[in-house]
């Protein structure tokens, strides 16, 4: 089943232009955002638009150069730079989920623990379901298989007991690469729930990835090193 997974990870798009839109709860708030992003593996450049979903009118760009990270809040007039070793979503969105998973989202890729070892591998015995658990030292995964596709993935921090659960709803499919149509996120301890939908998908097309030398920044920009 590990071998299914690589096979989904080691065929995810080199490069990529989609767009997005986001639906979702935090406590007791709903919003909404939609937004474009752009990828080229090879460069290691990403950058990601959100947009105001009722005034179409940007409220943060995020640019990826290999490591570094820099968001960019126009209507604050606000440039943070961070890194994506270190960096901490909570201090930007006031949800706690591990960069290295939405990156991996975002890149077409199956999230896998670092350093993980197989813990168990289990076959329905009936249906085409089955299941393969993963843990670390600090975490334990359980990816859930419709046939060879992953369709679930439910991780649980061993000390905290944090859940954090992924659903993959839908994929697309363009030549030898995968990426997700729909997903769905669940948090448990920020009682987070986001429903994420993309259309319009390109992958693997030549992209010329934005950064933020393409972009005109205001003079009296306030700059933040987190």
């Amino acid at each position: 089943m590990i071998s299914a997974v690589t096979a989904i990870n080691g065929n995810s798009p080199q490069s990529y232009t989609v767009d997005f839109y986001v639906e979702g709860i935090s406590d007791k708030s709903r919003f909404k955002a939609h937004g474009r992003a752009q990828f080229d593996r090879e460069r290691g450049l990403m950058q990601v638009t959100f947009a105001d979903y009722i005034f179409q009118s940007p409220v943060a760009l995020l640019f990826l150069d290999g490591e570094e990270i820099r968001i960019f809040y126009p209507i604050e007039k606000k440039l943070f730079i961070d890194n994506s070793k270190t960096i901490n979503i909570a201090n930007y969105t006031g949800i706690g989920i591990d960069f290295k998973i939405l990156y991996d989202l975002a890149t077409g890729t199956i999230p896998l623990l670092q350093n993980y070892a197989v813990r168990e591998g289990l076959t329905a015995t009936e249906g085409s379901g089955s299941m393969l658990i993963l843990e670390n030292p600090e975490s334990v995964e359980t990816i859930s298989f419709n046939g060879a596709v992953p369709d679930k993935i439910l991780f649980i921090n061993k000390n905290t007991r944090y859940k954090a659960e992924i659903y993959f709803k839908k994929f697309i499919v363009q030549g030898e690469s995968r990426f997700f149509s729909r997903l769905k996120i669940i948090a448990e301890r920020n009682r987070l729930q986001l429903d994420i939908t993309f259309n319009k998908v390109l992958l693997n097309t030549p992209v010329k990835v934005k950064t933020i030398k393409d972009i005109k920044l205001p003079p009296d920009l306030q700059v933040v090193k987190m």
